[in-house]
């Protein structure tokens, strides 16, 4: 008797046994991942004057958002 199978079976093909050229592109996204992170340390090591004040601006709206998650979960709840 075939197995029937569940939604996630049915749309998400399974790969048992991942090539080399698989593993390749897996650890490219890596090192890519990696190096956009650094690049952005970078950026803002050297604007980071300007990031503190950035910073500065936004907490405001942060905490609005913030407090409106609270507000959505406390009610939801």
């Amino acid at each position: 008797m075939a197995k029937k199978k569940t939604k996630a079976e049915a749309f998400l093909p399974v790969v048992e046994n991942a090539g080399a050229s698989e593993k390749l592109g897996k650890y490219a996204k890596i090192i890519l991942g990696i190096l956009i992170i650094l690049a952005g340390l970078f950026l803002i090591w050297l604007f980071l004057p300007e990031f503190i004040l950035l910073i500065k601006g936004v907490i405001g709206v942060i905490l609005i958002l913030v407090g409106i998650l609270v507000l959505a979960l406390g009610w939801l709840d």
